[in-house]
């Protein structure tokens, strides 16, 4: 519960993505050959919540996603087996997708980030792939 006691909308966008219906995807990075036309979206398998924290984990590579929920302003950082970075999101009012941006450590280029429903149209026009299998790599180390 939030100070006033209304809910955490942590707590709601966990209960949304919590559901197993909803994958996390990008543009560029290694997964689509640095490539910022082309995109990945891999199903998120849990989420949960801790006051206005969100944390979520999606199949690829041990990712983890966890930051902070604030209305429906998600920032925060990302987390595999190869890397981190920080990832910043703004959900729609239902919490069913999101849109936003994600970043290296200490560079200054943002590459779109979504979340949308398993099967849901493409994030963008010139979408030209999308692969559960691991794709072609990791953002590089840096």
């Amino acid at each position: 519960m939030g100070e006033h006691g209304e809910e955490s909308t942590a707590n709601a966008a966990a209960a949304v993505l919590g559901r197993g219906e909803h994958e996390y995807g990008w543009f560029g990075g290694r997964a689509n050959d640095l490539d910022d036309r082309r995109c990945v979206a891999f199903p998120i398998v849990s989420a949960q919540a801790d006051g206005d924290r969100l944390i979520f984990r999606f199949e690829w590579k041990g990712a983890v996603v966890s930051g902070t929920v604030w209305g429906r302003s998600f920032t925060g950082i990302w987390r595999q087996s190869t890397g981190d970075g920080e990832i910043a999101l703004e959900f729609t009012p239902d919490f069913t997708s999101a849109e936003g941006w994600w970043t290296w450590p200490h560079e200054p280029a943002r590459h779109r980030a979504f979340v949308r429903r398993i099967g849901a149209p493409s994030a963008a026009p010139h979408d030209s792939r999308r692969t559960r299998d691991g794709g072609a790599g990791s953002p590089p180390r840096r």
